[in-house]
């Protein structure tokens, strides 16, 4: 089976399009928007596939470069992020042995979602054992832009940006006032 890369979504994401138009050839694309916040994509990919790794973006990513993705290990779980912490913005290669071993919990809110970035990511490592972070240099900073009508932060290096919409715990109700 080919590489695989999973997004995650949401329907009318105005996001989609452009992560989708960044995306490489070669590799199969599956596209989760049903709700669930990342866990719920990741979820789905693991019940309603049979991919054994993948790597998991939210639609909020456009790839600057393809050619990183060629370099990498499929066959181990790397975080692409390490900011807040290893897996930060649930960016990574997921195996199905370890999620097998942890399971994918429902999210039905932002502060679920923000808990699970920390507890759920903690306990995949666990399982999997050493998850190296591959872009040290995504991280949260204070270059913020208006996208798609609202403020985000931009995260990014040569490879690829990453747009945050919700980068601190007291955004939680705000975020979740405007998805309701």
């Amino acid at each position: 089976m080919r590489n695989a890369i999973v997004i995650g979504s949401h329907p009318n994401s105005p996001w989609l399009h452009d992560c989708l138009a960044s995306m490489p050839t070669g590799y199969d694309i599956y596209v989760f928007a049903s709700g669930g916040y990342e866990l719920g994509a990741i979820r789905q990919a693991h019940e309603f596939t049979r991919l054994e790794s993948f790597l998991f973006l939210q639609d909020s990513v456009v790839l600057k470069s393809h050619e990183w993705l060629k370099d990498l290990s499929w066959r181990q779980s790397i975080a692409l992020c390490g900011c807040p912490a290893t897996y930060g913005s649930f960016l990574g290669i997921y195996q199905r042995r370890y999620l097998d071993i942890v399971g994918t919990p429902l999210t039905r809110t932002k502060r679920e979602a923000v808990d699970r970035e920390r507890d759920w990511t903690e306990a995949y490592i666990r399982a999997a054992g050493n998850v190296p972070v591959l872009f040290n240099d995504l991280a949260d900073n204070e270059s913020r832009e208006i996208r798609h009508g609202r403020e985000v932060m931009r995260i990014e290096n040569e490879f690829l940006v990453k747009f945050k919409s919700c980068w601190s715990v007291a955004m939680i109700p705000e975020y979740e006032a405007l998805h309701a």
